[in-house]
């Protein structure tokens, strides 16, 4: 794999660390290939997605980068719906223009090779629910192993919870969760599309 200069990786940090989004843009957009690729590794602003859009309008951009920055909008989270809150719209069409580039392949260059299974930040839980989504596109789904869900359900009854906050699902009465979001049980069914497997001698296998 190609590799950065010390000036490159220095402008790199810089570019992490400087407030000025416009600046930044303006700066990616006379990045090369691989330097487009590493930006986006080690992005850390989500408050403005902007460079990611400057990255997508790239003539340098490689479809392993565009591939990169399309799990990094979370499609899991957005396949299948026309519209989202005013919070979420640049995620959103972030999401929407990086799925079309990769649909229409629209990359000139198909030079960096990315695998997001493993080299996103994102667990199984996150893939198999990939996996299960009928509204992600097979043909960019990464290759997802099944797995036996009984380990799974093994982390998610161990969540912490706290006494007071309901769950999001209004039929659910009795269960809590921290922060108010969905209840172990109906976590693990957002997520894996179907209920807990059944677990021996675990009275409580669905709180």
């Amino acid at each position: 794999m190609d590799e950065l200069s010390d000036e490159e990786n220095d402008l790199l940090a810089e570019l992490q660390f400087e407030e000025d989004v416009e600046k930044v843009v303006a700066v990616v957009k006379t990045l090369r290939p691989w330097m487009l690729h590493c930006y986006c590794l080690d992005i850390d602003r989500m408050d403005d997605l902007s460079p990611l859009f400057a990255v997508l309008g790239s003539p340098q951009c490689d479809r392993g980068t565009g591939t990169l920055i399309y799990w990094i909008s979370d499609p899991n989270q957005f396949a299948g719906k026309d519209s989202v809150t005013e919070s979420e719209s640049q995620q959103f069409e972030l999401y929407r223009r990086a799925e079309s580039n990769l649909l229409s392949n629209s990359y000139a260059r198909q030079k960096i090779k990315f695998d997001p299974v493993n080299e996103m930040w994102y667990g199984n839980a996150y893939w198999q629910a990939v996996r299960r989504n009928p509204h992600i596109p097979k043909k960019l789904k990464p290759k997802i192993e099944v797995k036996d869900l009984l380990p799974e359900w093994s982390l998610f009854r161990t969540f912490e919870t706290e006494p007071g906050e309901k769950c999001r699902k209004s039929e659910c009465m009795d269960d809590r969760v921290k922060r108010g979001i969905f209840c172990r049980k109906h976590h693990f069914e957002m997520i894996f599309k179907q209920q807990p497997p059944h677990m021996e001698n675990d009275s409580d296998e669905l709180r």
